[in-house]
């Protein structure tokens, strides 16, 4: 049996014309596409400038408004710091002035008892004792006894003080001279009045509870005192 055979023609310059016919439709259709993106795009950044330009005036108002108004806080806080200031100066000044006043008042009412006593208070008398740390946590004191001689016509008192500090040192009872720790020979001579200074240092671990002053004249016309405080009315001015 023979073979057929089949006769097939070639047109190549068909196929190429085809070919190149596409081609130019895509490159036609890139330039459109091309060409339709860019207007879109001009058009689109035209729009968006215009936006960023007035997003920019306002962002330069609200940014001049808000340094106005930091400004205003700022001199309107220094106004109230310099007020407040004074005030408090004020409050300081009046606070002192209230203070001397009632010293004044205090020292007025103890002159006037010396030169005007009444009969129950006339003779030798312990007018103050006053106690005062010198640090808050400290051991150190400092101290004042005011004497007096309310009588008329009353010659000189003499004699001497003796400050004894009782209280506490290993669970054990203990009593320590507080002229010796102040190094102070307490005598006194005087007419009317006389007062003691000075400062002491308590031992480590001695807890004081109270305190005695005895005042013993050397003349027998005078009584002899005797006062027991709390450590805690000593510090508050008997």
């Amino acid at each position: 049996m023979r073979k057929g055979y089949e006769l097939r023609m070639r047109r190549p310059l068909r196929k190429g014309l085809l070919a190149l016919f596409a081609v130019a439709l895509l490159v036609l259709a890139g330039v459109l596409i091309y060409r339709a993106g860019y207007r879109a795009g001009t058009n689109l950044s035209q729009q968006d400038r215009a936006e960023l330009s007035a997003l920019k005036t306002q962002a330069v108002y609200l940014s001049e408004r808000n340094q106005t108004l930091t400004d205003l806080a700022a001199r309107l806080g220094r106004s109230a710091e310099i007020d407040r200031a004074a005030a408090q100066r004020v409050q300081r000044s009046l606070n002192d002035m209230e203070a001397q006043l009632t010293s004044l008042n205090e020292e007025l009412a103890f002159y006037r008892s010396i030169m005007s006593p009444s009969d129950q208070s006339a003779g030798l008398q312990l007018q103050r004792l006053q106690l005062a740390r010198v640090t808050p946590a400290g051991r150190a004191y400092t101290f004042n006894i005011v004497l007096t001689q309310l009588q008329r016509g009353g010659g000189l008192a003499q004699g001497r003080v003796t400050a004894r500090i009782q209280g506490l040192r290993g669970g054990k009872p203990e009593t320590l001279d507080m002229g010796k720790l102040a190094q102070l020979r307490l005598v006194f001579s005087f007419r009317y009045f006389q007062d003691f200074e000075g400062s002491f240092e308590l031992p480590t671990g001695f807890a004081p509870r109270t305190i005695e002053i005895v005042v013993r004249p050397s003349s027998r016309r005078l009584k002899e005192i005797r006062k027991t405080f709390t450590w805690a009315d000593a510090l508050k001015g008997g």
